[in-house]
């Protein structure tokens, strides 16, 4: 194997899984978003002369991703649309297949239902919003890490991640009350800046969609 190879190999292979990760959060699809991860490291591959601080691999990688992204995907990120995910399929995707051996249906149940409401709810932010909320909150990249990844400045990261954050506590209150997370009688989450779905009707449109086949 060439040394080049080898090199490239030793420092992007760990984050291969992180890179699907985020990809299946942006595209609501595991086909695509393989494609996504394969045209990355490809690109990646050929641009590694490029990159002269091995510290900066990951945030690299995440850029390079995003923008295939964007390139894929430019006219459907200005057009809101409808998405569908199998709560299962993304939690095996997302953890490994849930061990029904040391786990009773109704906490399987529960756990789904949480994590489709979190997905749901992710899925509702506008795409600027969705990729802060990943890659800070579930990817822990740092503020300054986000605006590089995203080409955006620093200021721009902190104040649309902060409405982001608002939009996502507005969206799953409500739910998370319901389910015992927090409190019965806490004061209502702070309303968004711009209008959104309420979660229960996008959940009712995701599955009627589905019970209608491809919809």
């Amino acid at each position: 194997m060439p040394r080049r190879l080898q090199r490239f190999e030793a420092l992007t292979v760990r984050y291969l899984y992180p890179l699907y990760r985020y990809a299946r959060h942006l595209t609501r699809d595991a086909g695509k978003a393989e494609e996504l991860v394969q045209e990355t490291y490809l690109k990646a591959y050929q641009g590694w002369h490029r990159l002269r601080d091995d510290s900066r691999v990951k945030a690299w990688l995440f850029q390079i991703l995003t923008n295939c992204y964007r390139d894929r995907y430019r006219q459907a990120l200005r057009q809101p649309a409808w998405v569908e995910l199998s709560a299962a399929t993304e939690q095996e995707e997302e953890h490994g297949p849930v061990s029904t051996a040391t786990t009773d249906p109704a906490t399987l149940l529960e756990r789904k239902e949480a994590i489709q409401s979190v997905q749901d709810a992710i899925a509702q932010l506008p795409p600027l919003f969705r990729m802060l909320v990943l890659l800070v909150d579930i990817e822990g990249f740092s503020y300054k890490e986000t605006a590089e990844v995203l080409d955006i400045p620093l200021g721009t990261v902190i104040s649309r991640l902060s409405r982001g954050r608002q939009r996502l506590r507005h969206l799953l209150q409500d739910y998370a009350i319901q389910a015992g997370y927090l409190p019965a009688g806490l004061p209502p989450a702070p309303e968004p800046d711009t209008p959104i779905i309420p979660l229960t009707a996008y959940q009712h449109r995701r599955r009627t969609r589905g019970e209608g086949g491809n919809g």
